[in-house]
């Protein structure tokens, strides 16, 4: 947190407190593909036939499935207890190669887009996820491919979803997703887009580039600013069938709880506190 708001210095999230609050949801700018046509991307304002709905739920083996498998797993807890836990585990973990360290399942992308004449903002990505049965509002992310780094899988992934060409700034060490069910983990890439000051403002209505979505992928973009991110997420988390995925909010609530319960984290002077 402290890296991201310090090392890059952008001005905006450092005055989180005292930012700009009034400026509607309604005014944030929307982009998807057309669901009619999944091969090709159109600029639009999101337009849907129809909203997503489970028709079945089958119980599948792991022979049978593609992404993952479920384990059980043996082993002695620190009593010298036998226990067993059980695990789903993806079958697309990368293995290393010559380029590659391998054994990294994802990346996800902690995006700036830097403007010269406006403040920091981030773009988000709204999709269906079928095991929620709901739409998650996520930074761009996905499956680091075999032979890749983290670093090309972020560019690729970013430029996919959004559209936009970005830098990466830095990588994190490897996190656990979830580690009480799956074994799946990731590791959070830092980009930056760098605007030109002639180039569209999606906050004002300007278009965003062109997708390079996969078919069957349906992806909303919006544009929120860096300073009103976490009040955004929580409109979100109150809409219908809308949930906030959990390392962004934990992101935005970290970044609001940094510069709103004065700690001194930053420089500031910590409250009841002689100095």
């Amino acid at each position: 947190m402290r890296n991201i708001l310090t090392r890059y210095r952008y001005p905006a999230l450092t005055l989180l407190a005292s930012a700009s609050r009034t400026r509607a949801l309604a005014n944030i700018t929307t982009t998807t593909n057309n669901t009619l046509t999944p091969q090709r991307t159109i600029k639009m304002t999101i337009h849907k036939t129809q909203e997503p709905a489970i028709t079945a739920i089958t119980e599948l083996s792991p022979q049978d499935s593609k992404w993952v498998t479920l384990q059980q797993i043996h082993y002695v807890d620190q009593t010298g207890k036998p226990r067993l836990w059980e695990v789903a585990a993806r079958k697309t973990r990368s293995t290393p190669t010559a380029s590659s360290q391998g054994g990294i399942d994802a990346v996800a992308m902690c995006n700036i887009l830097l403007h010269p004449s406006r403040p920091p903002s981030t773009i988000l990505v709204i999709q269906y996820r079928p095991p929620l049965d709901a739409y998650t509002v996520e930074w761009p992310a996905g499956l680091i491919d075999q032979g890749e780094t983290p670093e090309q899988a972020a560019v690729r992934e970013f430029k996919e979803e959004t559209g936009y060409d970005c830098v990466v700034k830095g990588v994190s060490p490897v996190q656990a997703a979830d580690p009480g069910l799956s074994n799946t983990n990731m590791v959070m890439a830092t980009v930056e887009v760098h605007l030109k000051e002639e180039d569209e403002d999606p906050l004002a209505g300007g278009k965003l580039p062109e997708q390079k979505t996969e078919v069957g992928e349906h992806i909303e973009r919006v544009v929120v600013p860096m300073a009103e991110l976490y009040e955004r997420l929580v409109e979100y988390s109150k809409k219908e069938r809308h949930v906030v995925a959990a390392k962004l909010f934990h992101f935005a609530m970290g970044m609001h709880f940094a510069t709103t319960e004065r700690y001194g984290v930053f420089g500031g002077k910590r409250e009841g506190v002689r100095e």
